[in-house]
């Protein structure tokens, strides 16, 4: 993930944070299947997931960012 694909992401959460509470949850959702196709973030937990997160470390801790939020 470069700089500026951070920066993208992290004023797209902050839109979402800002925005209305009644479509947070579905446009938190929605941001973490975008994350996951633009990644290839692994779904299942296993080796699989181990190895993305030591070789992705930023994608995965904004990830993690955006599923804290939801609920």
């Amino acid at each position: 993930m470069t700089t500026g694909e951070m920066a993208a992401w992290t004023q797209r959460l902050e839109s979402i944070l800002a925005g209305p509470e009644d479509t947070r949850d579905e446009r938190l959702a929605a941001m973490m299947s975008d994350l996951e196709a633009a990644y290839g973030i692994p779904l299942l937990p296993g080796k699989q997931l181990e190895r993305f997160e030591k070789e992705n470390p930023f994608v995965m801790r904004l990830y993690r960012t955006v599923s804290g939020w939801r609920g």
